[in-house]
């Protein structure tokens, strides 16, 4: 969004990623339609500029920018995208129903999930069409994110634009969304800040600390002394895991279901056997993670 300021303001950055490496890797910027008379892209940061004060602006304008990488010609790939920008005006615009919005969604839910619904009202006139528009996301530490959520212009429905990973991602989001009065001759807009919280599904199972779990105990260490804790991680929200000896043992090794301690049972004899290898799960009561203890 933009005020009206002097020719050549800045009114936003464009960006869009390409996986390749090196100058495959490279994207460049393309005003392919829309109010091209008002605004300039620059090929290559993506900066959006007006070219000049606009004395009487519209609500919102739209352009439609190409984003190129630069692989060998017969081989460039693109994609459009189809930006709006609105006009925020200097008037009263419309204000929302609630001061403190907030909403939720559980991660891996399909595109298009719905998170919540916001309404703003024009408190000079009820019957003013308002339309919405999600203009910033931002995450944990004010990281910018892909844009991870969409509004139903005319509902105000917020609903998820990409399908969430709370492990991968952040827990918290902040969406700025604006509604704006559409038929009216002077830009009026409201702007309000959405917390979005992303709730944890147990789509992860546990994962041991180490890799090698390797053990040496002496044959002389009596019953009921402590071999080892195994402990792991779960990435979910943080619940109870339990321990278990699948195999291995031969019966001269207990775990504790709840701490991970591993304790000898009965003595050992390195001249009957000198390595045992024991199958250890751990689970968080839905997902579970199998490793293999060495004891020397």
């Amino acid at each position: 969004s933009y005020k009206n300021e002097e020719d050549g303001l800045l009114v936003m950055n464009v960006f869009a990623r390409d996986l390749d490496s090196s100058k495959n890797g490279k994207v460049t910027y393309d005003l392919v339609s829309g109010n091209t008379d008002l605004f300039t892209l620059n090929r290559d940061s993506g900066a959006v500029v007006l070219k000049k004060f606009i004395p009487d602006p519209e609500p919102r304008y739209q352009i439609a920018v190409k984003a190129t990488d630069e692989d060998v010609q017969s081989e460039r790939k693109s994609t459009d995208a189809y930006i709006t920008i609105i006009a925020t005006g200097s008037g009263n615009g419309p204000v929302f129903d609630t001061d403190v919005l907030t909403g939720s969604v559980y991660e891996n839910e399909p595109i298009g999930t719905s998170v919540m619904t916001v309404a703003a009202r024009l408190r000079d006139d009820s019957a003013a069409d308002i339309e919405y528009y999600v203009t910033n996301v931002t995450g944990l530490g004010n990281k910018q994110p892909d844009r991870l959520f969409d509004v139903d212009n005319k509902l105000g429905i917020i609903s998820t634009a990409e399908i969430l990973d709370r492990e991968a991602g952040t827990e918290f989001y902040e969406v700025d969304v604006y509604a704006i009065v559409i038929n009216t001759a002077t830009p009026l807009a409201g702007k309000t800040k959405i917390t979005i919280k992303v709730l944890d599904k147990n789509d992860s199972p546990p994962s041991f600390q180490d890799a090698a779990l390797e053990y040496s105990v002496s044959e002389d260490l009596p019953a009921g002394e402590v071999v080892a804790t195994i402990k792991a991680n779960d990435p979910d929200t943080p619940g109870p895991i339990s321990y278990a000896i699948v195999s291995g043992d031969e019966g001269r090794f207990e775990l504790d279901a709840n701490s991970g301690v591993l304790r000898l049972k009965d003595s050992l004899d390195r001249e009957t056997k000198d390595t045992y290898k024991l199958h250890i799960k751990a689970s968080d009561g839905v997902q579970g993670t199998e490793t293999v203890v060495t004891i020397l």
